[in-house]
This record gives structure tokens, sequence and C-alpha cells, in this order.
């Protein structure tokens, strides 16, 4: 009982493919053993080929967890007690670079602050504070604060490189809350620049290349207008920043971003463009938490510094979002993704899609 459907667009040639079947019936012992047959969608990503599945009926499935948020409150109360990140005690518990790289040990901007990683594991390592607040919604971060995070990073990746001039590939990532993998409440982004590409920028860009070479085109400029075109998972822009919810997500609620600029890495965003992104990144949270979502993972992916590669390779970010913060949660990583790559999706891109336009009209 397979149906494949598969959806392209003629005048940019990209190919939006799934695979749709419904499972075997079985009786269902949630509804006095009736017949029950479900619907999984097999997705692959037009740009890695990659495939997700979907299944939403799994979002209702039971979980034996317990959902009681009063130990957590309690949890997020003594967790800003001799916080790190937090303003008053980040001059004696913060660790500082050395005054070769940077001369004050430390980078700020307003309420942004930029240090070493205490725990690296890259050569170059930083973490940076979004806000002074110590536990915030998501939706408390303001534009202003992404805009200097970028700005306040740039700096750095720049510094680094001056210095180690084979140092050209940057990421900017955050963990949010627990269920992301932080290790800290209080708000913070991990920032690492590298002699080579990390794995996920790496197969972005030879991808992209293969891309450009086989078709003349970017990819990334095919994408949006595709998905302009088709109408189902563009969600907006924020300026020269296209949003869209992901085709085939790698998990939960993905949201990809597009920077559509004459540049193909972060050190050479103008100000206008980084307030883009800043603008952009704050209706999306926004838009996000109003799903009742609470914890959250992003990657910036950028192409090298001082290699122009603009013609086949865009400035893209991906925001999947993570279980809420609780006693004891169900991780949202099982077999299939850990050790098949293939991740199961319990959301419909479409569907937030539909959603998430609200906050750009």
């Amino acid at each position: 009982m397979k149906a494949e459907r598969k959806l392209s667009n003629k005048n940019n040639g990209i190919n939006f493919v799934k695979k749709c079947y419904r499972t075997i019936p079985i009786h269902n012992p949630l509804d006095n053993f009736e017949l029950d047959t479900q619907t999984i969608e097999v997705r692959k990503d037009p740009l890695t080929e990659r495939e997700s599945r979907i299944n939403i009926e799994r979002a209702i499935r039971p979980k034996q967890v317990d959902n009681n948020l009063i130990d957590v409150r309690r949890f997020l109360q003594e967790s800003a007690k001799d916080c790190p990140f937090c303003q008053d005690n980040t001059e004696v518990s913060t660790p500082k670079f050395q005054e070769d790289l940077i001369n004050s040990g430390r980078m700020r901007l307003r309420q942004f602050t930029l240090f070493p990683n205490l725990y690296p594991f890259n050569k170059y390592h930083a973490v940076g504070i979004l806000t002074e607040d110590h536990f915030t919604d998501i939706t408390a971060i303001k534009s202003e604060n992404y805009q200097d995070c970028f700005r306040i990073c740039n700096d750095f990746f720049l510094k680094v490189n001056a210095k180690d001039p084979d140092y050209i590939y940057p990421l900017i990532s955050l963990n949010f809350l627990q269920p992301s993998g932080a290790s800290f409440v209080h708000p913070h982004v991990q920032i690492l620049i590298d002699s080579k590409p990390f794995e996920e920028t790496r197969l972005f860009i030879e991808k992209c290349l293969r891309y450009y070479k086989k078709k003349s085109r970017n990819y990334w400029e095919d994408l949006i207008k595709s998905e302009q075109e088709l109408g189902l998972r563009y969600i907006g822009d924020s300026g020269c920043v296209k949003w869209i919810a992901s085709f085939a997500p790698r998990s939960n609620n993905e949201v990809i971003g597009i920077i559509k600029s004459k540049t193909s890495c972060l050190t050479e965003l103008n100000n206008d463009e980084i307030a883009d992104l800043g603008e952009g990144l704050s209706k999306i949270f926004r838009g996000l938490s109003s799903l009742g979502l609470q914890s959250f993972n992003m990657s910036v992916y950028s192409g090298p510094l001082k290699k122009e590669i603009t013609e086949y390779f865009l400035i893209n970010l991906r925001i999947i979002s993570r279980p809420n913060l609780r006693n004891l949660y169900t991780s949202d990583k099982g077999f299939m993704e850990i050790l098949q790559e293939e991740p199961i999706i319990s959301s419909v891109p479409e569907e937030n899609s539909k959603k998430l336009k609200a906050f750009f009209d």
C-alpha cells in the first residue's frame, strides 16, 4: 500500500521527494483494540539526500516521565546561586584569553560577554553570554542581544585568523536549556573556529559545489525560489534572511534561515544584515515558543574567511526544538538517529510554517 509522490519545481530544479505509506493494521489497546493504521512519510533532503521519517502520531505516544515542574522551578532558582555566567560572578568565575589574542582577556558589548571555554573541544573555543538575565524564556532574548553576539563573535574570528591564518572556518551554535545539551541554564552560545570545516559545514559546501557544477546555479537561491512558489513551507523574511520550515527535518520543528548576501562568510556581513538576522531570530524563537516549546539547538554554517564562494554557497542556519525542561524526560534521540542517521520526526514542516507565518505579517 505504498504511494510515492515527487514534487519538482521546474524553474529551479529542486526536487522534493517523499514516499507515503500506511503501516500494517494492528489491534490498538488504546482504542478498545480496534484496527488501527498510521501514515508514514519518508522524505529526502534535497541537498544532502539524507532521509527523514515523519509520523505525527508519535507526538501523542505515552511516555513514562514525571511532568511535575515543582522541582524544576526549584532547580532553576538554585541554579542562579554562584552561576559563573551571572553578571556579579563573571569577573572571578570565567577564564580569560592570553593578551596576545584578546588584550583585555574577554570581549564585551553591552550584555554580551565572550571568553574562552573552560573545557574546550577545539583549539579556539569560546563561550558567549547572551544576556545578563540568568534564566529567561527564549522570547526575552531580544534582537539586539543576537546582533551584539554576531558582532563580537565576528571580531573574535578575525582576531584568531590574524594570529593563526590557517583558521578560517567559523561556527556559532546555541544549546538552550538542559534538554538541548546545555551545561548551564544561563543563556549562552558556543563559538568555534577551525582550520578545516566542521562536518556539517563540509557536507553543505561540497553538496552545494556539486549542485553548482551540475546546474550553474546556487542551491540556496533555487531553494528559496522553489519554496516561495510552492508556498507550503516558506515562512517569511527578515530583510535579507529567508526563513523556511525544513522539508526533511533532522529533528523536530526544524527551521532553516538563509542569508541572501554578497558574501558567503559570517565575518563579512554588514550591520544591516546582522540586524536582519537578529530580528529574524527573535521572531522565529517567539513563534516556536508559542507552540509550547522551551529548549532549542541552533548552528550557523558559514563559508571560510577570505575565500569567496558566494556563487555556490550562502550562509545558512538551522534551529531545532528539544524536549521541554522537566524532572525526567524521554530523549528525542534513539537508535534510528544515533545508529542509522535517519531522524524520526513527529512534527509537520508545512503546519509549522503556517503557525510561524503570523509573526512575519
